[in-house]
């Protein structure tokens, strides 16, 4: 979700989300539902960072867990105001 609790909307594979979402999410469909457990090096790396969430900062070289649900694939969002 983003902060305003709506879906997270990409494309896959132009490094718009993290590298372990662009790899592991090709072998998801419409409707499944995982945890994707990131390695370092696929998400923040030896960064610091702030969570976008708001609180700690994260850690240098921290694995991440993400729960993910695919609501929908393969069509071009629309946006309203």
């Amino acid at each position: 979700m983003e902060g305003d609790q709506r879906p997270k909307t990409f494309t896959l594979g132009d490094h718009q989300v993290f590298k372990c979402w662009d790899l592991a999410l090709t072998q998801f469909h419409q409707g499944d539902i995982a945890t994707l457990d990131c390695p370092s090096f696929f998400a923040y790396g030896d960064t610091f960072t702030w969570p976008p969430v708001g609180g700690e900062p994260i850690p240098l070289h921290s694995d991440i867990d993400f729960e993910i649900e695919v609501l929908e694939c393969g069509r071009t969002p629309e946006f309203v105001q």
